[in-house]
């Protein structure tokens, strides 16, 4: 109920004006959505899109792949919001060349119902998250099968060691974390909801 999909409004390759879902985002209050900076940056470098929206409840059984990209979306199948480029905050210290700060924010101008079963903000973790505690991650990104997904899905984590992290950053991308990049990461996790919080994109 805390995930939402962040959209935009384009013309696809069939000459439709059709809303595209771009990035997934956490819902934090009513009026904050929480995202990662870099599915924000080009926008806001190249003057952003005509339309702009955060459509919630998108984990709701009966809605579908279909419904939620539509230009005008069911009131009692979603919650959505149009937002503009005048309502985010990227992170300050955030840079496209790094990892370090990956976070921005939209602030909405109309409130989301979070009365709403399917729509509630994300719970914050209360106490460190330990090296090897489970975690849930969610969004549409790739799958075995497709490079994006057209429906929500969820994978089972763990939070990895320092040490683990260090390792693959060196492994699989040659590249060496600092003990900033690193402390940034323990960061993240440490702000990880241990029952059901992920990534958002």
């Amino acid at each position: 109920p805390y995930i939402v999909s962040l959209q935009m409004f384009v013309r696809d390759g069939s000459g439709r004006d059709v809303f595209i879902h771009f990035c997934g985002a956490s819902i934090g209050s009513e009026n904050l959505i929480v995202t990662a900076a870099h599915c924000l940056t080009d926008l806001v470098a190249g003057g952003g899109a005509p339309r702009l929206r955060v459509v919630a409840g998108t984990g709701v059984p009966e809605n579908t792949a279909e419904t939620m990209f539509e230009d005008t979306i069911p009131a009692e199948n979603y919650q959505v919001r149009e937002f503009t480029l005048a309502d985010v905050a990227l992170h300050p210290g955030y840079s496209s060349t790094g990892d370090l700060a990956d976070v921005a924010v939209i602030v909405l101008r109309e409130a989301l119902d979070t009365s709403d079963a399917w729509v509630e903000p994300i719970a914050l973790a209360s106490s460190p998250v330990s090296d090897g505690e489970p975690l849930v991650a969610s969004g549409w990104g790739a799958t075995e099968t497709a490079s994006f997904s057209v429906r929500l899905h969820e994978a089972e984590l763990r939070a990895a060691t320092l040490q683990e992290v260090q390792r693959a950053y060196r492994e699989v991308y040659a590249i060496e974390l600092s003990t900033e990049e690193l402390s940034a990461y323990r960061g993240f996790v440490w702000a990880t909801d241990r029952t059901g919080a992920g990534r958002t994109d």
